[in-house]
This record gives C-alpha cells, structure tokens and sequence, in this order.
C-alpha cells in the first residue's frame, strides 16, 4: 500500500488515532464527512448486522449518538439539532418509568418536580412563562390540533403570573375557559 496515508496510529503512551496521526486520548477517531451516521462510530448486531449505535459527527463540529432496535433508529439525540426518544417510556430519577415521561424524586428534594422555564430576559404583558398544550391527531373526528392547555401567562411588568386553562369545542381552536388571576382570582 501508500505508505504515505496513515489509517491508524498507536503512540508510545498508549493512544491510538483512527483518521488522525495525534490522538489526544486512549481513542480518538477524526471524522471524515460531517453530517453523516457513517462518519464515526458504528456498533452492528452479532447475528443479524443490524444497526444497534451510531456516533457521529452532526453538522460542523456537532455531535450525535442514535440507538437503534432491530435496524430502526428509535432514539437520535444531537447536540445542534432535533433530537428525538422514540423507544418507550423515559424515566428521570428511576429505572422503570411507568408512563412516557416519569420525572421521580424525593420529598425533601421537592419530589417529582417538572420546570418549564421561559429563557428570555426580558419578557411582557401577555408573554408566557410555560405552557403545557394537549394535542389531538385524530382529523376524523375533528379531534386535531391543541385541544386544551395550560398557561402560565405574564400579566404585569412585574411578573404578576396569571394560570389560564382552555379547552377546544369540536371543529374549532382552544379558548380560554379558566383563569386564576396573580391575586388569587379566579
């Protein structure tokens, strides 16, 4: 072969380069195409082949890691794009989550607590802090689209915080049905 192109490196401490001639740790491996689930690593299933995990470069200098069951990918995870769990229920704080997200913690820890958290630093009248929305896919029954919420509406520059929920009739949009007022007023 081409003495001239290196496809592996072992260093004298240890290190081992793939598509790189200085690795800088116990394995490095240098991508060679961005963008793409062949540019890194690949683990295969023993009896069938199958995909199992990729890692991979995602765009320019971004990363992504994808598990697959029986070759279809069911979880993508990258680090500059969407990102998706497609395997089952997710647990946060237990091994054997009992719906698709169980967020498990202690009392004195604030037990199983969800936050939905509104990153601008400068929000106003009518911006909201979160929002939990309830979607419908069934367009037989006019039961597609937001079916009901619940808001956490900004009504002050102050941060007086209204709880707003609505609901959807059939054929229409969600409207606001109920509202808790930052005083307590319902």
């Amino acid at each position: 072969g081409n003495g001239s192109n290196n496809l592996m490196t072992l260093l004298n401490g240890g290190n081992v380069g793939i598509g790189t001639t200085s690795p800088s740790a116990k394995l490095t491996l240098k991508s060679s195409a961005s963008n793409s689930t062949g540019s890194g690593i690949r683990i295969i299933g023993n009896t069938t082949s199958n995909n199992i995990v990729d890692i991979f470069e995602n765009g320019t200098d971004g990363g992504g890691v994808r598990l697959y069951d029986e070759g279809v990918a069911k979880i993508d995870i990258r680090s500059n794009s969407t990102s998706y769990f497609n395997g089952g229920n997710v647990g946060i704080g237990t091994t054997s989550p009992r719906t698709k997200l169980n967020v498990v913690g202690a009392s004195a820890d604030g037990g199983g607590v969800l936050t939905l958290e509104n990153s601008s630093l400068a929000t106003g009248i009518s911006d909201y802090v979160g929002k939990i929305q309830f979607y419908g896919n069934d367009s037989g029954t006019d039961a597609s689209g937001v079916r009901a919420s619940i808001m956490a509406d900004i009504q002050g520059y102050d941060g007086e915080t209204d709880l707003v929920f609505s609901t959807a009739n059939a054929n229409s949009a969600e409207s606001e049905r109920l509202r808790i007022a930052s005083s307590g007023n319902v």
